[in-house]
């Protein structure tokens, strides 16, 4: 079972692996038989309007996972109660508040106040989300909101005098249902939304981690919903990817991409437009004037673009105080 949490927080504000192991009966508190729970954090620097919301989307499993020689078996956190997540919230909101104030982004009587504010100060974590285990398209459906971008393209429309509008997926606190904006304003909040260089947006703990010894274990029993394998097998039938006793097996590499734009868009890559049949690679062809010969038979460009200099961004009219 897994259960989603939005902790409006740092990033250590998630369900401590010490609750879980509370929270599950029949879990020795030994070091070497402790159980571990597994997490999958996904870091949101967006809210719906195009703002900048630094927020995380945790899914973490309702219980731990505990070893043994023969097999790895799940128990249930089945004591967790909301006490214990908010124990867990009053914790990191103190922790957190403490690093602030030792970095000097708070001043110590500052951080000592927002302990005191109501509503957690800021804040909060929602464990409301359980789904079950054989909830496979349940878990899909959460694993996809989690991750989702930052914005939607199709809530774009561009209006006769160059500005930009967003159609708001649903009222923001001042009723507005939709945004207006020049091209600089969209470049400046969209600017705003674009993570920290080199840093990981999903990052996974416990039994997920890919250093874990377990992991393996845990997840060679995952996979699709029943249904949706069904559609992935047909779709792997018609592009031609399903090995078959005269053709030799094929490299996980070579319909790795054909399969997941077949899951993620519901249109197979690898099947003629025109006949329907799986495409087959007939030859390389490399000889540059031949090349340049069919791409002007279809109409396609036969020569690269010529690649503009580089200048400098376009600057508005500023005007300063002297």
């Amino acid at each position: 079972m897994l259960r989603r949490c939005s902790p409006e927080a740092p990033f250590e504000a998630r369900f401590g692996a010490a609750q879980q192991r509370e929270a599950a009966p029949l879990v020795s508190q030994s070091p070497k038989s402790r159980g571990c729970f597994g997490a999958v954090a996904f870091t949101q620097r967006f809210g719906m309007s195009l703002n900048e919301h630094p927020h995380f989307h945790v899914l973490a499993t309702d219980g731990v996972f505990v070893e043994t020689d023969d097999e790895v078996r799940f128990i249930e956190a089945a004591e967790l109660t909301q006490e214990k997540i908010e124990e867990v919230e009053t914790r990191v909101r103190r922790r957190v508040l403490r690093w602030f104030s030792r970095q000097g982004l708070l001043e110590a009587t500052d951080a000592e106040d927002m302990l005191a504010w109501e509503h957690s100060g800021g804040f909060s974590v929602d464990g409301s989300v359980l789904i079950a285990g054989w909830d496979r398209q349940g878990l899909e459906r959460v694993v996809r909101y989690c991750s989702r971008p930052a914005f939607s393209g199709e809530r774009f429309a561009l209006l006769q005098d160059g500005k930009v509008t967003y159609i708001l997926p649903k009222p923001d606190l001042n009723g507005r249902t939709l945004l207006v904006m020049d091209a600089l304003e969209l470049l400046d909040k969209l600017a705003k939304l674009i993570p920290p260089p080199r840093t990981h947006q999903v990052r996974y703990f416990g039994v997920m981690a890919p250093n874990s010894h377990m992991r393996k274990r845990v997840i060679e029993s995952a996979g699709p919903s029943a249904a949706l394998q069904i559609r992935l097998t047909e779709a792997a039938q018609k592009m031609g990817l399903v090995k078959t006793e005269e053709s030799k097996p094929k490299k996980k590499a070579s319909r790795t991409w054909a399969m997941l734009i077949a899951r993620i868009f519901e249109v197979f890559p690898l099947l003629c437009l025109r006949c329907h049949a799986p495409m087959k690679i007939v030859v390389f062809i490399t000889e540059p004037n031949t090349v340049t010969k069919i791409l002007e038979h279809i109409g396609v460009p036969s020569t690269a673009p010529v690649i503009a200099p580089a200048r400098a961004p376009p600057q508005e009219e500023f005007c300063y105080d002297t």
